[in-house]
């Protein structure tokens, strides 16, 4: 039977100024784009709605969807990362062998202590099937490291992580070899959207450039370049800030010449900083971590963290930690690779962060 479609054409197609009408009169007669509009942190402006002729100029953000099919079983992956602070090795250990064995996908570990035993703090952690990460001062045993990947005979491509540092201090040459391994990794503080994509921006290129002077060619350290963002309390500023420092990220590897690198190639790491407002406690974390969660999922991240609101709480250590498990199994978040790929106010707000971002990176080189 054929389709009649002669029903559609009995509907005017509307115009925006047939919406501002409409929205007008709900508002009884106040301008929805003054009443209705509102700001982020960086005074991007997000207006209540936007038709397709808003995004004609910015059309170039569809080359930059983010596809991840790490995983076989999943259109969309994430690693699902509690992060471990630990004096000694045995009990660094210990918490990152429970936690591997109830849901999480690595750990990162951050040690509060300079000289450490990688065949204590890594025993019975089969780093070929997850991931690990560490969190980095300035005396943390970089060599010691490498040695033991060496010693237990990893192959180049079988261990998964990242090295993430605050100061720039130049790890052993031979962790560029290990292909999945980040070892360039920088800390970003948190700011706003635009203020922390500008810093993530000067401590890539001063990775890269500090590395070019000890030997690694840009094309080779750039590939092994990480980054450990916040994530927040505001859902589209924090997903259109991962979009915008993919993009922004591309940019400089053009500008390096690496003509094989992709926008995906990126790691993002995201992290959700343990967040605490009375008027919704007893529960608030948790609130902020799942807004954060779908933010850096949404995003783009390739890892998650989640931190407690009190670490020394084994039930708010596996609230944290089962946040990405719920949003995957239950919410179903890794069916679908960009979610937000095509939307109006998301993509705007992507190119507006993105834009003011580059020239603040421009304004400090």
């Amino acid at each position: 039977m054929k389709e009649d479609n002669s029903v559609f054409n009995s509907f005017k197609k509307a115009q925006k100024q047939d919406w501002i009408k409409a929205a007008s009169a709900e508002l009884k007669g106040a301008d929805p784009f003054e009443t209705l509009q509102w700001k982020t942190e960086d005074e991007q402006v997000i207006a209540p709605f936007h038709m397709a002729d808003d995004v004609a100029a910015i059309a170039y953000l569809k080359h930059y969807q983010h596809h991840n099919f790490a995983h076989p079983s999943d259109t969309r992956y994430w690693a699902n990362m509690p992060e471990i602070s630990f004096n000694d090795e045995k009990t660094g250990n210990a918490i990152a062998l429970h936690h591997l064995q109830a849901e999480a996908d690595g750990i990162v570990l951050s040690p509060e202590k300079q000289e450490l035993d990688f065949d204590v703090l890594l025993h019975n952690i089969a780093w070929e099937h997850c991931s690990v990460s560490f969190m980095t001062g300035p005396h943390f045993p970089f060599e010691k490291l490498y040695d033991y990947i060496q010693q237990k005979g990893y192959a180049v491509d079988q261990i998964n992580g990242a090295i993430f540092q605050q100061e720039n201090n130049l790890v052993t040459n031979g962790f560029a070899t290990l292909k999945n391994f980040k070892f360039a990794g920088s800390i970003i503080p948190s700011s706003t959207p635009v203020q922390e994509i500008t810093q993530a921006i000067l401590a890539g290129v001063n990775r890269i450039e500090a590395y070019h002077q000890s030997g690694i060619l840009p094309g080779v350290l750039i590939k092994h370049i990480a980054f450990n963002i916040p994530l927040g309390t505001y859902l589209l500023p924090d997903i259109s800030k991962l979009k915008a420092l993919r993009i922004l990220w591309y940019q400089v590897s053009q500008a390096y010449g690496v003509k094989d690198y992709h926008p995906n190639d990126l790691y993002i790491h995201g992290r959700s900083e343990p967040w605490i407002n009375n008027q919704y406690q007893p529960h608030g974390n948790m609130l902020k971590s799942t807004m954060a969660s779908i933010a850096g999922i949404a995003g783009g991240c390739d890892a998650l963290t989640i931190h407690p609101e009190d670490d020394s709480s084994s039930m708010m250590n596996r609230v944290a930690r089962n946040i990405s498990p719920i949003l995957r199994e239950e919410s179903h978040l890794n069916k679908v690779s960009d979610p937000f790929a095509g939307s109006y106010s998301i993509e705007i707000l992507t190119d507006q962060i993105a834009r003011d971002a580059w020239r603040n990176f421009q304004s400090l080189c």
